[in-house]
């Protein structure tokens, strides 16, 4: 009878299901991206991009929207990777 107790008790202690309550069924990681935004370089016209400590990095930028604001008007260019349209350096040159 002791034995059995015993052996019970054992049991009971390195039961190796007793430890699955107090861990998650799946653990989910939040990828983050260093990245925050992309500033104009006035010296070379292009956009770089920044990350969240104010580095710039030399990733590609893929699309983007340029709106310049006069008194009179807003104007609207799109634009695909680093470099600037020369529309839009010639609307910025005005």
């Amino acid at each position: 009878m002791k034995l059995l107790l015993v052996s019970f008790l054992a049991f009971l202690t390195f039961c190796p299901f007793q430890n699955l309550a107090q861990e998650p069924a799946t653990i989910k990681v939040k990828r983050e991206s260093n990245l925050v935004k992309a500033v104009f370089d006035n010296t070379e016209y292009r956009l770089m991009a920044v990350d969240r400590f104010g580095n710039p990095k030399e990733n590609k930028i893929t699309f983007y929207k340029l709106f310049v604001k006069t008194g009179k008007e807003t104007a609207e260019f799109t634009g695909y990777g680093n470099g600037l349209t020369a529309d839009m350096l010639n609307y910025l040159k005005k």
